[in-house]
Protein backbone atom coordinates (compact mmCIF):
# COMPACT_ATOMS: atom_id res chain seq x y z
CA UNK A 1 0.00 0.00 0.00
CA UNK A 2 1.05 3.60 -0.64
CA UNK A 3 1.13 4.94 2.86
CA UNK A 4 3.88 7.85 1.94
CA UNK A 5 3.40 11.26 2.13
CA UNK A 6 3.15 11.58 -2.00
CA UNK A 7 5.03 14.40 -3.40
CA UNK A 8 5.60 15.66 -6.88
CA UNK A 9 8.61 13.92 -7.52
CA UNK A 10 6.88 10.59 -6.17
CA UNK A 11 3.89 11.26 -8.41
CA UNK A 12 4.55 9.43 -11.26
CA UNK A 13 4.78 6.22 -8.68
CA UNK A 14 0.92 7.83 -7.08
CA UNK A 15 -0.46 7.22 -10.51
CA UNK A 16 0.98 3.69 -11.40
CA UNK A 17 0.17 2.51 -8.02
CA UNK A 18 -3.28 3.84 -8.53
CA UNK A 19 -3.88 2.40 -11.97
CA UNK A 20 -2.80 -1.08 -10.66
CA UNK A 21 -5.44 -1.03 -7.74
CA UNK A 22 -8.10 0.25 -9.95
CA UNK A 23 -7.43 -2.59 -12.56
CA UNK A 24 -7.73 -5.22 -9.71
CA UNK A 25 -10.68 -3.72 -8.54
CA UNK A 26 -12.72 -3.87 -12.29
CA UNK A 27 -11.61 -7.23 -12.30
CA UNK A 28 -13.03 -7.99 -9.05
CA UNK A 29 -16.30 -6.18 -9.74
CA UNK A 30 -16.64 -7.91 -13.28
CA UNK A 31 -15.97 -11.48 -11.37
CA UNK A 32 -19.28 -10.52 -8.84
CA UNK A 33 -20.97 -9.29 -11.71
CA UNK A 34 -20.75 -12.93 -13.33
CA UNK A 35 -21.44 -14.71 -10.06
CA UNK A 36 -24.57 -12.20 -9.69
CA UNK A 37 -25.87 -12.05 -13.02
CA UNK A 38 -29.13 -13.67 -13.38
CA UNK A 39 -29.21 -16.64 -15.78
CA UNK A 40 -28.85 -16.47 -19.14
CA UNK A 41 -32.20 -16.94 -21.50
CA UNK A 42 -30.28 -19.97 -23.12
CA UNK A 43 -30.42 -21.87 -19.72
CA UNK A 44 -34.01 -22.24 -19.74
CA UNK A 45 -36.03 -25.74 -19.17
CA UNK A 46 -37.66 -25.39 -22.30
CA UNK A 47 -36.96 -26.98 -25.62
CA UNK A 48 -38.84 -25.74 -28.78
CA UNK A 49 -40.73 -28.18 -30.67
CA UNK A 50 -38.21 -28.83 -33.26
CA UNK A 51 -36.01 -30.18 -30.95
CA UNK A 52 -38.26 -31.89 -29.13
CA UNK A 53 -39.51 -33.80 -32.26
CA UNK A 54 -35.80 -34.77 -32.50
CA UNK A 55 -35.04 -36.04 -29.52
CA UNK A 56 -38.33 -38.32 -29.65
CA UNK A 57 -38.01 -38.84 -32.90
CA UNK A 58 -41.05 -38.24 -33.76
CA UNK A 59 -42.79 -36.11 -35.96
CA UNK A 60 -44.69 -32.84 -35.02
CA UNK A 61 -48.10 -34.15 -35.69
CA UNK A 62 -47.40 -37.53 -33.39
CA UNK A 63 -45.77 -35.23 -31.13
CA UNK A 64 -48.74 -33.02 -30.79
CA UNK A 65 -51.68 -35.77 -30.31
CA UNK A 66 -49.17 -37.28 -27.71
CA UNK A 67 -48.99 -33.77 -25.69
CA UNK A 68 -53.00 -33.46 -26.45
CA UNK A 69 -53.15 -37.19 -24.53
CA UNK A 70 -51.27 -36.68 -22.19
CA UNK A 71 -49.00 -39.18 -22.91
CA UNK A 72 -46.18 -36.99 -23.17
CA UNK A 73 -45.21 -34.72 -20.60
CA UNK A 74 -46.19 -30.65 -22.68
CA UNK A 75 -47.40 -27.63 -21.28
CA UNK A 76 -49.20 -24.79 -22.82
CA UNK A 77 -48.98 -20.97 -21.30
CA UNK A 78 -52.81 -20.14 -20.22
CA UNK A 79 -54.62 -18.89 -23.61
CA UNK A 80 -51.50 -19.58 -25.84
CA UNK A 81 -51.23 -22.28 -28.69
CA UNK A 82 -48.34 -23.54 -29.10
CA UNK A 83 -46.77 -26.60 -26.58
CA UNK A 84 -43.88 -26.16 -24.56
CA UNK A 85 -41.63 -29.41 -23.46
CA UNK A 86 -39.14 -29.55 -20.58
CA UNK A 87 -35.75 -31.39 -22.08
CA UNK A 88 -35.45 -33.33 -18.49
CA UNK A 89 -39.03 -34.40 -18.58
CA UNK A 90 -38.76 -35.87 -21.95
CA UNK A 91 -35.87 -37.66 -21.33
CA UNK A 92 -37.35 -39.08 -18.30
CA UNK A 93 -40.11 -39.94 -20.18
CA UNK A 94 -37.84 -41.83 -23.09
CA UNK A 95 -35.93 -43.61 -20.12
CA UNK A 96 -39.16 -45.20 -18.33
CA UNK A 97 -40.26 -46.83 -21.42
CA UNK A 98 -42.51 -47.04 -23.94
CA UNK A 99 -46.39 -46.45 -22.87
CA UNK A 100 -48.37 -50.07 -23.21
CA UNK A 101 -50.39 -50.67 -25.71
CA UNK A 102 -54.18 -50.92 -26.01
CA UNK A 103 -53.88 -54.73 -25.94
CA UNK A 104 -51.51 -54.38 -22.92
CA UNK A 105 -54.17 -51.93 -21.03
CA UNK A 106 -56.65 -54.50 -21.51
CA UNK A 107 -55.19 -57.40 -20.73
CA UNK A 108 -53.84 -55.39 -17.03
CA UNK A 109 -57.69 -54.42 -16.53
CA UNK A 110 -59.55 -57.83 -17.05
CA UNK A 111 -56.78 -59.06 -14.89
CA UNK A 112 -57.47 -56.87 -12.17
CA UNK A 113 -60.84 -57.64 -12.74
CA UNK A 114 -60.81 -61.01 -12.48
CA UNK A 115 -58.63 -61.32 -8.93
CA UNK A 116 -60.87 -63.09 -6.48
CA UNK A 117 -63.07 -64.84 -8.91
CA UNK A 118 -63.06 -68.30 -10.12
CA UNK A 119 -61.75 -69.90 -13.15
CA UNK A 120 -64.49 -70.64 -15.77
CA UNK A 121 -67.05 -69.07 -12.88
CA UNK A 122 -69.93 -66.75 -13.87
CA UNK A 123 -68.90 -63.97 -13.61
CA UNK A 124 -64.68 -64.93 -14.88
CA UNK A 125 -64.17 -62.37 -18.00
CA UNK A 126 -62.36 -64.57 -20.60
CA UNK A 127 -60.77 -63.46 -24.21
Amino acid sequence: MFTTPVTFDRLPEAVVYLIERVSALQDELRELRNALAPPSKDSSPFITTKEACQLLGECKNTLYEKARAGIIPAYKNPGGKSWRFIKSELLEYMASGKPKSQQEKYDEMVAEMNKGLRPGGRNFLSR
